[in-house]
């Protein structure tokens, strides 16, 4: 099932391609192309995430921080990368009784 959504997904994003493109060779204007570009951009994107291992980034916090809930704080971070890239992505995990 896992697998039949994700080629959904692909097929979707493939369609919305062929369609913008369409869209753009069609009528030829500069709004057009510019979503083109865009969704290019977007697709490019997301294939250099695809790429890299989102699991070389660790966030680290020095100290436990406890807040109630609503209100605003600033949180320190140490970010290391434990592989040989740095990968502009990261993972929050949060112990149970949070």
């Amino acid at each position: 099932m896992n697998r039949l959504k994700q080629g959904g997904k692909f097929f979707l994003v493939l369609l919305g391609f062929a369609l913008l493109t369409a869209y753009a060779v069609i009528f030829n204007n500069t709004s057009g192309w510019l979503l083109w570009l865009f969704y290019v951009g977007f697709i490019l994107l997301n294939l250099v995430t695809l790429v890299f291992p989102l699991r070389q980034l660790q966030l680290t916090v020095p100290e436990t921080f406890w807040t109630q809930a609503g209100t605003t704080f600033l949180l320190p971070v140490t970010v290391k990368s434990r592989g040989w890239f740095w990968v502009p992505a990261f993972s929050v995990s949060l112990p149970q009784h949070a």
